[in-house]
């Protein structure tokens, strides 16, 4: 038996109402409905008394909510490597699945962020389908419930058991969908306006939606750091304007399943990678990249470079195992000197060519001038052998040793330490960045919690004058400090003070993800890409630079010592003849 699970049956009779629309699901059998694609014969019937209890359904495996991937936060950790295009991709996909059940004459009804799940590869599922509108030989077996954000105006404030729904119902929850998607989680009727604050239930029975033309002559703008709708195509834009518009609510027709299809598609088909950033993609038909235009204000980032990106293909073990097989050249000791002929016998030969000279009648002697000449040229003669000689042992002790080696290889070790620590260190990097803007947000957190609203037992009229006069007005300027400095403060309304905004520090929630400007983030990212690419370099070519370092060595030394050996040979004669002179 595959794996499955088991889905309730509430009829207790195959003819009952909800055995029918087993039934009916049952038949539809396709892909797109992939949790109701389910076969007659794999219904689990209780063996007492023949009734069905349940049907087996295949399991959704790599498959993660979709809000799981449209919100930013959990997308870091789910779908880190989803590039807008992906987004694209996967609205494009959703669209799909919603055309196919509106093809067969069905009805989603209960659209919401929970029924729709996503895989790596932008394949998408609808899952939680009992609760489907079925339509089957006739009879219409409705969807009873409904999440608020994903229901259309029309429906808000009736019985959803008494509707019977309609593929335009359905073309609201999947706009919001799909909105979703492209603009990262925010909702279209999630708005601004200077004077009013409208919850988004209400403003979507009214139709302000948030984003378009119209909500926007009437002051309303959307949420800051957000995508224009100038920024998606412009048959895209339209189609929103259309879904969540007041004229849908007032019966007009909204975009259908297959429109957003085609629609996708073609926003997919224009998408180009931003050149300053890789992490951006955007409609280059709508101009400059939006993201880093939304980084640039201060915005967070809504995209990632996984960590270990450029590193995910390198085997670390199998590198530095390379390096370990690389041997040392080993010391290397100066060459023995050559022995150099004794040419002392050549004092007699020496001797009697001066008396053969003298018979001769020649000149025995040189004056004094060229003598002293003789011997300085000599002495010149011999210092530069020496110096030469200086010169190549110490070429030997620099290009010969292992010393070269042992340190590269020290420096191999060093960077492997790190490599393996780079997670670890890059997480802390990210926390201290996260804490950081934390701080900075916190104190306007903190000033929403005036004293005046404050139930503080001790609190009242007089002390609130009190510590007003002393610029205390807000849970943001309580300190110990501050209250201290107040003479003849009551001790216990200090502690209900520092109590009252530490249950102030507690409710500040600081998303890390959407909390920290994307050019900060950037900053870091880029800091710590370029720190892992460089030791990453280091340890892929750290075998190879080893090896050539253990090569050069040996073949200074072959070089160096018949240098030496010449060298050596040339002084001892300079200094053979100078003893003989």
């Amino acid at each position: 038996m595959r794996p499955a699970f088991v889905a309730k049956i509430y009829a207790r009779r195959p003819d009952g109402p909800t055995g029918r629309k087993l039934a009916a699901m049952v038949q539809l059998g396709t892909e797109a409905l992939a949790a109701v694609a389910a076969w007659p014969q794999d219904l689990l019937l209780d063996p007492r008394t023949g009734d069905p209890v349940g049907f087996l359904m295949p399991r959704v495996d790599g498959h993660r909510e979709i809000h799981t991937l449209y919100g930013p936060t959990d997308r870091r950790s789910v779908f880190p490597d989803a590039s807008w295009a992906f987004l694209v991709r996967v609205a494009r996909n959703v669209a799909a699945a919603f055309d196919t059940v509106h093809q067969h004459g069905h009805v989603v009804g209960d659209v919401n962020q929970g029924n729709v799940v996503v895989s790596r590869k932008a394949t998408v599922r609808l899952i939680d389908c009992d609760s489907f509108q079925i339509t089957h030989l006739g009879r219409t077996y409705p969807c009873r419930v409904g999440v608020p954000l994903f229901t259309p105006p029309e429906l808000h404030g009736q019985r959803l058991e008494d509707v019977e729904r309609t593929a335009d119902h359905d073309r609201f929850g999947l706009a919001v969908l799909v909105f979703h998607l492209l603009y990262n989680g925010r909702h279209p009727y999630a708005g601004r306006h200077p004077e009013r604050a409208v919850p988004v239930e209400a403003a979507i029975q009214e139709g302000l939606f948030a984003f378009g033309r119209e909500a926007a002559r009437h002051g309303w703008q959307p949420p800051p750091f957000s995508l224009r709708l100038a920024d998606v195509s412009p048959t895209v834009a339209r189609l929103f304007e259309l879904a969540f518009g007041p004229e849908a609510a007032a019966g007009g027709t909204r975009p259908s399943a297959s429109e957003w299809v085609a629609a996708l598609e073609s926003l997919e088909g224009g998408l180009i990678n931003c050149a300053d950033d890789p992490r951006h993609v955007y409609l280059a038909a709508g101009g400059s990249c939006p993201w880093c235009r939304i980084e640039e204000e201060g915005g967070p980032s809504f995209f990632f470079l996984p960590q270990g990106t450029a590193s995910d293909a390198f085997d670390l073990a199998s590198a530095w195992r390379a390096i370990e097989a690389v041997h040392s050249p080993g010391p290397a000791a100066l060459p023995r000197r050559p022995v150099v002929p004794d040419r002392s016998e050549q004092r007699f030969s020496t001797a009697a060519w001066r008396a053969v000279r003298s018979l001769l009648g020649l000149r025995a002697s040189q004056n004094l001038a060229q003598v002293q000449e003789e011997a300085e040229r000599r002495a010149r003669d011999i210092a530069t052998a020496e110096e030469n000689l200086g010169r190549l042992e110490a070429q030997w002790d620099s290009l010969c040793g292992e010393a070269a080696f042992v340190n590269r290889r020290q420096e191999l070790e060093a960077a492997r330490t790190a490599f393996e620590g780079l997670t670890v260190l890059e997480e802390e990097e990210r926390r201290e960045l996260a804490a950081r803007f934390r701080e900075t947000r916190l104190p306007a957190h903190l000033r929403t919690f005036a004293l005046e609203f404050a139930r503080i037992p001790g609190l009242g009229p007089p002390e609130l004058a009190r510590l007003a006069g002393r610029g205390i007005t807000t849970a943001a300027e309580v300190t110990p400090e501050a209250l201290m400095a107040i003479r003849r403060i009551d001790l216990g309304l200090v502690r209900s003070l520092l109590l009252f905004k530490g249950v102030a520090v507690r409710a500040f929630e600081f998303d890390p993800v959407t909390g920290v400007p994307g050019r900060d983030r950037k900053a870091l990212d880029d800091r710590q890409r370029k720190r892992r690419e460089a030791l990453l370099r280091e340890l892929q070519r750290g075998a190879l630079e080893l090896a050539e370092r253990r090569r050069q060595a040996l073949l200074w030394r072959d070089v160096l010592s018949r240098a030496l050996d010449e060298a050596h040979r040339r002084l001892g004669q300079l200094r053979a003849e100078a003893r003989l002179t």
